[in-house]
């Protein structure tokens, strides 16, 4: 085993030669108690030209990551296990014992742990890892003795309420050798593994170094070391001082570039191997179980278990990396869709402005304004006088000035109305339009006047007010349709349509609230009409029923009035039904005995049909 760190030159004479030797060794952990730590003591000896006079200078330095990869194994042991995670007993103070998640790995004499944090593992299977910092702590194997929790159990009676219940435990005891002149005992060192093969793996491997008596060295840098841990080359032939630390860097990512795809390619054949294993329709785990030891025995089984545990580990990390690799793809799809919800909302944000426009659009009444061609008239400024437009306005109202209140009453609306269709214009008036007729004032305001009365359950009034502005407006349609000069304009025309529309859209509001007025009086009186034959006190006090009011008489009338003859009728018929059914529940009117069926009859008929 090349167990020491031997610098200098070779063996000429006359040449002084100078020979390092490095160890682990450890000390106490001045903050904790039950730690300790690594350190590297150095031994330097130098010896003279004739090789008669040597001296040693012994040293101690602390212990680096770089010191890591240099910590030499034990040769003549098997090779220790694969680097691993497992729980460390530490203490926590007032907390008590905690089991922290330490990466652990065995070299020579020594077992170290480090944060998790602190180590690069490659490949994920402990076979490539990179140490970033110093480890945590060492556990010395010299003189220990390896214990299981007694009776199978997987973890110690005292430890059941930590996290050490998840795991195996196993524990590093120190048993001093009584001839070592009263060494103190260490306290002993707890660890929990993953699984009971790996627990067996450890055990086994720190039995034999703990009895393995021998000094944990470190492999020899290549070129001189100094005391401090530093290495530099030496002057080359040009008087230049040359370092190979950057082509050592470049050669070191290579290699672990090219561990890197070694480890995967190795991790696709034991994922094919387990699928062609495991992977047939209808596997049964008991069948399978049988055929292996059919051919095999328990000695065996151990080192199937061991590939068995190794391809569930590849599983793990295949899944790992296409969980990983499908998650990219969800968050680039998250964000495409999320610039399509904003895309769509702006789409519908512009469609609800452009229905506002047509909505607006709509209730522009673009054949008024086109109809007689004022517009066209209006294209330039040369072919309109200017102010004929303000003269025209004051004709208008000079003229609807003179046309009566609506508070008057039928008779003088009539004959004013009259009035004005008499008068013509002879000739052409100041705007050039031969014959036009005059349209009464008062038809521009009786939307507005029946859409009041309505909103006021006036309906007597806006029954009135409707037929009175119909039947100008048909008068004044009939004198247009006569062969005379005097004749609507375009747009008068199109405004007397517009207003006897409007007329109709009004009536038929006017006819659906009168109808569902008198739906719900019959259906209240119906409704107290049972509630007062429930009542028992009802017999002893003689009452006239709500339904022999006539107060279905104007709304029936208006009905018939606004031609809804059929609507007037079902509501007559349901209120006489109504009616007819309270006085069957009444006592006769033609006295007390025996009651003459065709007196009876009739005061009904007289009740329903009256």
């Amino acid at each position: 085993m090349n167990g020491s760190a031997v610098n200098g030159g070779g063996g000429a004479p006359g040449v002084e030669r100078e020979l390092v030797d490095e160890k682990v060794t450890f000390i106490a952990d001045s903050s904790h108690a039950d730690r300790f730590l690594p350190r590297i003591s150095v031994s330097k000896e130098k010896s003279g030209p004739n090789a008669r006079h040597s001296s040693v200078e012994k040293s101690f330095r602390p212990f680096t990551s770089d010191d890591m990869p240099r910590v030499l194994d034990f040769d003549e042991l098997p090779a220790p296990p694969k680097d691993a995670t497992m729980r460390f007993c530490e203490d926590g103070g007032t907390e008590g014992l905690k089991f922290p998640v330490r990466h652990v790995c065995v070299r020579g004499g020594f077992l170290f742990y480090f944060d998790i944090e602190d180590v690069d593992d490659h490949d994920g299977g402990g076979r490539f890892v990179s140490y970033l910092a110093p480890p945590l702590g060492v556990v010395p194997l010299a003189d220990c003795d390896i214990a299981l929790p007694p009776g199978g159990r997987r973890v110690f009676r005292e430890h059941a309420h930590t996290d050490a219940r998840n795991g195996y435990e196993l524990v590093l005891i120190h048993d001093p050798d009584d001839r070592q002149g009263g060494e103190v005992a260490r306290p002993a060192a707890f660890l929990v593994a993953q699984s009971l093969v790996e627990r067996e793996k450890w055990v086994q491997a720190l039995k034999s170094r703990a009895e393995f008596a021998a000094d944990t060295k470190l492999r020899r840098k290549s070129g001189r070391q100094d005391v401090d841990g530093s290495s530099s080359m030496g002057v080359g032939r040009g008087g230049f001082k040359s370092s190979g630390g950057k082509a050592q860097k470049m050669r070191g990512a290579r290699n672990l570039q090219a561990a890197a795809e070694a480890a995967e390619n190795e991790e696709e054949q034991e994922i094919e191997q387990a699928c062609k294993e495991f992977g047939v329709s209808g596997f049964e785990d008991e069948g399978w179980i049988d055929r292996y030891f059919a051919t095999n025995n328990d000695l065996q089984a151990t080192a199937k278990i061991d590939e068995l545990e190794q391809w569930q580990v590849s599983i793990k990390k295949g899944v790992r990396g296409a969980v990983l690799e499908q998650y990219a793809y969800f968050v680039e799809a998250s964000s495409e869709m999320t610039t399509m919800g904003k895309e769509v909302s702006s789409l519908k944000s512009m469609v609800e402005t452009q229905n506002e426009v047509i909505k607006e659009m709509k209730d522009i009444d673009f054949g008024t304004a086109f109809a007689d061609g004022e517009l066209d008239s209006l294209a330039s400024d040369d072919e309109i006088e200017p102010g004929a437009l303000r003269r025209k306005t004051r004709r208008r109202r000079a003229l609807q000035s003179n046309v009566p209140d609506d508070d008057q009453s039928d008779a003088s609306s009539l004959s004013s109305s009259a009035d004005v269709r008499s008068k013509r214009k002879g000739g052409e008036d100041e705007e050039g339009v031969p014959g036009s007729m005059e349209i009464p004032g008062w038809l521009d305001d009786v939307h507005e006047e029946i859409s009041a009365f309505i909103k006021e359950c006036r309906y007597s009034d806006a029954t009135n007010l409707l037929f009175k502005a119909k039947t100008e407006i048909v008068e004044i349609l009939a004198l247009h349709e006569r062969p005379t000069e005097v004749t609507l304009s375009k747009k008068q025309h199109a405004n007397m349509n517009n207003i006897l529309n409007s007329m109709d859209t009004l009536s038929e509001r006017m006819c659906n609230r009168l109808v569902e007025s008198l739906r719900r009086k019959n259906e209240a009186l119906k409704q107290a009409g049972k509630r007062e034959r429930a009542d028992p006190s009802s017999i002893m006090a003689p009452m006239v029923s709500p339904c022999c009011l006539h107060d279905d008489l104007i709304p029936l009338q208006l009905l018939v009035r606004l031609g809804k003859t059929q609507e007037a009728a079902t509501a007559y018929a349901a209120r006489r039904s109504l009616l007819l059914l309270e006085s069957l529940h009444e006592r006769p009117i033609s006295g007390t005995g025996n009651v003459d069926l065709v007196i009876y009859a009739a005061q009904l008929s007289q009740s329903f049909f009256s």
